[in-house]
């Protein structure tokens, strides 16, 4: 079974979908948590094959993108964040 770990935190009126970088996991977001949560309502996101996301092969970045983007829970998105994909190949790929 294919399971993307996804965490929701903080209270905002805008939502933000938060992605790591290649070879890391949402862990990453750890340290500016709070302080973002304080003013958006965060998804963190572990994305499919790392950290806590289990169940998936070798995927394409689109293809990577395309499962994330099934997760999300309706409109009212503000952004993908991405640090460290070359590029931002996928930033905007599944706008709001």
């Amino acid at each position: 079974m294919n399971d993307i770990w996804w965490q929701t935190y903080g209270e905002g009126n805008c939502h933000l979908v938060l992605l790591h970088g290649w070879g890391l996991n949402a862990e990453v977001w750890h340290c500016i948590r709070e302080e973002l949560g304080s003013h958006f309502t965060l998804h963190l996101v572990d994305l499919p094959g790392y950290g806590r996301s289990s169940g998936f092969g070798a995927m394409t970045l689109e293809e990577m993108t395309a499962q994330v983007a099934k997760k999300r829970a309706g409109p009212g998105y503000l952004a993908w964040l991405e640090p460290g994909w070359p590029g931002g190949e996928s930033d905007g790929a599944h706008p709001p």
